[in-house]
């Protein structure tokens, strides 16, 4: 329903039709109303005229009816301007301006103005305008108020209504047309009385006279009638129009005053007024730049907002440092838990183990010697025993020979002597090979000892240069971050190098903040010493590490030491070995409580070194981002 309304209000093809269809409803009615507008006499004396026969076009009835005709169309013509132009136009700006009077003032137009635009660029007679429009206004950031460039009656006019709607533009030329239709029909009415004038001037007798100047009374009243016609229709449609046009232009106006009671207008004196202003604000503000107070505050807030600054920035880089020093220590207490865990393992797996063969060893000779003592008893007492039996033997032959074997006495003498020459020499061969075996027992013994603690000595080397390696891995992670550390403190001093740059700069651009400058520079050069000092910390904390490691050679040295004299009084093994295993537990102990002291001392090192830069640090950020607004308005200041 609304399309269809809104098909038959705007678009061309939809009202010429109705326009003409008002005109000849307006005409009917007025017939209807009067009969002197009557149709059959005006069909009838245009047949006439066509035909070329005057007489029913000079009757007074088709003179009165055509003039009344001229009426009834002006008639029409007007109520269709005033229903398809004025009424249109003044009803649709009117819903335009209950849109914008929705938004009683400047900020909530301003809040709601993208809904304004969406619904007003859709009108049919004023969207174009108003985009238009709308790009010469300046909408607020921060939810302040529009401000407009141009008055809205630049835009919001009657020949922009004329481009949407052409009928508005013949409104000035229709009563002119009536002027000319009832000059058109007097002219017509002349000719009729001056045909009627020479008729009456060539009559013989009043009676013809008086004939013809009746008739030509009647042609003047056609054209009299038909001229005053066409002259009221366009007086009645002049005045009429421009009471339309007035109508239109009021709408108008009604609509621009509303938007700019929820606008704030820029003149050019205004924009004026407002530079001035700001060049005061702006001189003042360079005459308070080039003050001591300024300078001193300015001075203040850079330390404060550059400690800041660089506490939020070391902040995180302290907490790594923290973390991997943290991490550190845990690593090294459980590598060095570790490594006695390992090194005490070693030994009871590799020098207990070798011990222990040892022990064996030398129980299994003592078995030897003792079964090889107890053979050699055994032997003796069978000696005796066969000497004993071989005496009694020996006596009892003696006696039974000794009367009747005289001859045979020094035979027997010789072989007593050849079997005591045999025994002692069987003697002597068994003591030699008892001494030969227990010396080649004893030399087998100790080579088997000596090569077991060789072997026992070359693991706990292994395990005290693996204990060095790691050590110096501690060392090189530590000069590592040293490293690191030396490294942030050339990137603070290219910083404060380019803060110093940079003050030069802005000494050339403009001298009143030559002193905030020269504060600048002090605070990059108390920065730069506050590093020194920490590399500096940083260096000695890296010879302490060094020192350590060296320590920790001399350590491994003096174990190699003890571990070859440990080899040398091998009849103390085990006390020797036990108490090596003690002094090696108290100096782990000792290492691991120096590391602690050492990560501790960085720690308290890596503090001081943040207090020595929270100091000069503090307050540069605040003062940055003051000096870059004031320099920002300095240059808008150059370029205005």
């Amino acid at each position: 329903m609304r399309g269809g309304l809104h098909f038959v209000a705007w678009s061309g093809w939809a009202r010429r039709p109705l326009f003409w269809l008002i005109v000849a409803a307006t005409v009917a009615v007025v017939a209807w109303v009067n009969p002197t507008l009557s149709i059959a006499t005006l069909i009838e004396g245009c047949q006439g005229l066509l035909a070329g026969t005057t007489g029913p076009a000079r009757t007074e009835a088709f003179a009165y009816a055509l003039a009344l005709l001229i009426t009834a169309v002006a008639l029409g013509v007007a109520l269709a301007v005033f229903i398809l132009h004025v009424g249109c136009v003044v009803f649709s700006l009117k819903r335009v301006l209950r849109i914008v009077e929705a938004r009683p003032d400047k900020r909530s137009f301003a809040a709601d103005f993208d809904t304004v635009y969406d619904q007003l660029t859709r009108h049919p007679l004023i969207g174009h305008a108003f985009a238009e429009f709308s790009e010469t206004l300046e909408r607020p950031i921060d939810g302040g108020v529009i401000k407009s460039t141009m008055r809205p009656q630049s835009f919001f006019t009657m020949a922009m209504l004329r481009e949407r709607l052409p009928g508005l533009k013949y409104l000035s030329a229709v009563p002119g047309y009536f002027v000319g239709i009832g000059l058109f029909f007097t002219f017509i009415g002349l000719v009729f009385a001056l045909g009627e004038a020479s008729r009456a001037v060539e009559a013989t007798d009043s009676a013809a006279m008086t004939g013809a100047v009746g008739k030509l009374l009647t042609a003047a009243t056609f054209k009299f009638s038909t001229s005053i016609a066409g002259l009221g229709a366009s007086i009645a449609l002049s005045m009429a129009f421009k009471s339309a046009t007035i109508s239109i232009e009021e709408a108008l106006s009604r609509l621009c005053e509303a938007l700019e009671k929820r606008l704030v207008h820029l003149t050019q004196q205004t924009i004026a007024v407002q530079m001035n202003q700001e060049l005061a604000e702006q001189t003042t503000q360079l005459k308070t730049l080039a003050s001591d107070q300024f300078i001193s505050r300015f001075g203040d807030a850079v330390a404060l907002k550059l400690a800041d600054a660089t506490l939020n920035a070391m902040t995180p880089v302290t907490e790594t440092l923290r973390e991997a020093i943290e991490t550190l220590r845990a690593k090294s207490t459980d590598g060095m838990t570790e490594l006695v865990s390992s090194f005490s393992d070693s030994l009871r797996t590799g020098a207990g183990v070798e011990m222990h063969a040892v022990a064996a060893s030398i129980r299994q000779m003592g078995e030897t010697l003792t079964a090889l003592q107890t053979k050699l008893d055994g032997s003796g007492e069978v000696f005796a025993q066969r000497m004993s039996e071989a005496t009694v033997e020996l006596t009892r032959a003696a006696a039974e020979a000794g009367l009747a074997a005289t001859a045979v006495q020094a035979d027997v003498a010789k072989g007593f002597s050849e079997a005591t020459s045999a025994l002692n020499y069987g003697a002597s061969a068994a003591a030699k090979r008892f001494e030969t075996d227990a010396i080649d027992a004893g030399n087998k013994a100790s080579a088997d000892l000596q090569s077991a603690m060789a072997s026992t000595v070359a693991r706990l080397r292994d395990e005290v240069e693996r204990i060095n390696a790691g050590l110096l891995m501690v060392r090189e992670t530590f000069t590592a971050n040293a490293e690191g550390l030396r490294a942030s403190a050339i990137q603070s001093q290219d910083a404060a190098r380019a803060f110093g740059t940079a003050a030069e700069d802005l000494r050339g651009a403009t001298s009143p903040l030559a002193q905030s400058t020269r504060t600048i520079a002090e605070a990059a050069a108390r920065i730069d010493t506050g590093l020194a000092a920490s590399v500096a910390s940083l260096a000695d904390s890296n010879t302490a590490a060094r020192t350590l490691a060296n320590e920790l050679t001399g350590h491994q040295s003096s174990l190699a030491d003890s571990w070859q004299s440990y080899s040398a009084r091998f009849a103390k093994v085990d006390e020797d070995l036990q108490r090596a295993v003690e002094a090696l537990g108290r100096a782990t102990g000792d290492q691991i409580s120096k590391l602690t002291r050492f990560v501790s001392d960085i720690d308290e090192s890596l503090e001081k070194t943040l207090k020595q830069l929270n100091a000069p640090l503090t307050g540069l950020e605040g003062t940055i981002g003051e000096l870059s607004d004031n320099v920002a308005k300095l240059l808008a200041a150059s370029r205005k």
